[in-house]
């Protein structure tokens, strides 16, 4: 699936924002009943609630040096990336376990924890991007 950021997602997007960064602006006008979209360094993922299925790609290292240079304040220009097979995640609920064991407890686990977006903000560190950092560090010597 080709995906293609323009001039537009790029002054409208917003800074060190997973819901609203470019990629995810470009993937909700190309991708028909995308919602919940996320974009990190890590993976790009949405929902389609019409199918209830979630999808999940790896970002391509072009969106990857995209999205930092983006975060740092640079100057990006428009370009098109490919997503590759995605993990699929089924989002249908189904009936809630009541087993309990024999001594009347409820086995580990069964409790299902209703996914929570924690972080809205991008944060991140990864050594692939090692000479971004680097840099914009300057060293002092004593």
């Amino acid at each position: 699936m080709k995906i293609t950021v323009t001039k537009r997602h790029i002054e409208t997007a917003c800074q060190r924002n997973s819901h609203h960064c470019m990629i995810a602006d470009a993937i909700a006008d190309s991708v028909d009943g995308a919602k919940f979209i996320l974009v990190d360094i890590q993976s790009i993922r949405w929902t389609d609630k019409q199918v209830k299925e979630r999808y999940v790609y790896l970002t391509p290292p072009s969106a990857q040096e995209a999205i930092i240079a983006f975060d740092r304040g640079k100057k990006c220009r428009p370009f098109v990336f490919t997503l590759n097979s995605p993990k699929i995640k089924n989002t249908k609920r189904g009936k809630k376990d009541n087993r309990k064991s024999h001594h009347g407890k409820q086995y580990p686990g069964e409790h299902r924890r209703l996914a929570r977006v924690a972080y809205k903000d991008r944060e991140y560190g990864i050594r692939r991007f090692k000479p971004y950092i680097f840099n914009s560090v300057q060293h002092v010597k004593n």
